[in-house]
């Protein structure tokens, strides 16, 4: 769920029939607009800088790739074509991205597609666990300790990366940063538990 750069308007995905689609509502409320109704699953939403584009991953090229339409709904045109995961679009220039197979790396194209190239040799604990600031992209990481992950930022002043600070456990899905970049918000799995069932009169 990302809100618009003007805060007027929400973009996310969800499943009323089964696949994800896309849609939009009012951040003050209101009906939910639906964008797409592809078959296959289109997710994972986010507006461009200047809020006239949503980026979102789709399947429907039988691999996950990144596609763009007018944030009002409309034509949508495929941009990567690299097997591409979760899109950021923050700095008007850029498309952030993440291919869906592990090393989960970040990677950009130009907005208007193109050829890629990797932002950081990193390991992402999963493919949704990163958020854009206004300094750059914070995410979480293996690559200095594979038990013990640590948030990094990849500044957009100088491409260099910082290492901030070890998570006490491993955050999971998706992350968010405050406007001032004081606070990071994050998810984290403490515990799983899977239960055995026994189902009686089975025949």
């Amino acid at each position: 769920m990302i809100r618009s750069p003007d805060g007027q308007t929400i973009v996310f995905d969800a499943r009323p029939n089964g696949a994800a689609d896309i849609y939009t509502v009012r951040a003050d409320g209101g009906e939910p607009k639906r964008l797409t109704d592809n078959p296959a699953e289109d997710h994972v939403p986010c507006f461009s800088n200047d809020g006239r584009w949503i980026y979102f991953s789709s399947a429907r090229s039988g691999q996950r790739e990144i596609y763009r339409m007018p944030a009002e709904g409309g034509p949508q045109v495929q941009v990567t074509h690299g097997d591409a995961y979760a899109p950021l679009a923050a700095d008007g220039k850029w498309l952030y991205y993440v291919k869906p197979s592990r090393p989960y790396r970040i990677w950009k194209a130009a907005v208007e597609g193109g050829e890629e190239s990797v932002v950081a040799e990193s390991d992402m604990t999963t493919p949704l666990n990163f958020a854009v600031a206004p300094s750059g992209i914070y995410f979480s990481d293996r690559i200095r300790d594979p038990h013990r992950p640590w948030l990094r930022l990849y500044q957009w002043s100088d491409g260099n990366l910082l290492d901030l600070a070890p998570f006490e456990k491993t955050p999971f899905l998706h992350m968010s940063v405050s406007p001032d970049e004081k606070w990071l918000l994050f998810t984290r799995l403490d515990l799983q538990v899977n239960d055995l069932m026994l189902v009686e009169n089975f025949h």
